[in-house]
């Protein structure tokens, strides 16, 4: 139980830090994008900066609230892990989109702030590689409990 609540704890801190770290990229990106001067290189790589923006918002708050739930309400059925895997599979899928999108549309360019988007790029291949390894570790806990997609990380084994 000790393991799961401080690898659970630290995995997601670092994903939530992860994610500020798109957040900021993504967010100083779309400010200067909204300049009426600073247009972006294009429509396309400015929808994909929003929508890593929005990938990394939505992270964090997730992220946030799985660990307050968790620790508050480890037995509610959003907490279980089954919930886990539901917004974390979403999750992946969404991050790992957009960063592919961000990283075909910038690769081999030279665009205004281009070595902004490659960052951003790269925290959104890290925070797709953060998510993953939160799935691995949500599905070695509930493997290992062998309580079932609905059971409690938290909870003590079931007996075989």
């Amino acid at each position: 139980m000790a393991f799961a609540r401080i690898s659970h704890s630290a995995l997601f801190t670092l994903v939530m830090i992860g994610c500020l770290a798109t957040i900021i990229t993504s967010g100083i990106l779309v400010g200067e994008y909204n300049v009426e001067h600073e247009m972006p290189p294009t429509e396309g790589i400015e929808t994909r900066t929003r929508y890593l923006l929005f990938c990394g918002i939505w992270t964090f708050l997730l992220s946030l609230v799985s660990i307050l739930g968790l620790s508050s309400s480890p037995d509610h059925l959003l907490f279980s892990i089954a919930g886990h895997l539901v917004w974390l599979l979403v999750t992946l899928v969404l991050f790992v989109s957009g960063a592919a999108a961000l990283t075909a549309v910038i690769r081999g360019e030279h665009y205004n702030h281009q070595t902004r988007l490659e960052i951003l790029a790269g925290f959104a291949w890290a925070d797709s590689i953060l998510i993953f390894l939160a799935i691995l570790l949500i599905l070695s806990v509930g493997l290992g409990r062998r309580n079932g997609l609905g059971g409690s990380l938290l909870a003590s084994p079931s007996a075989a």
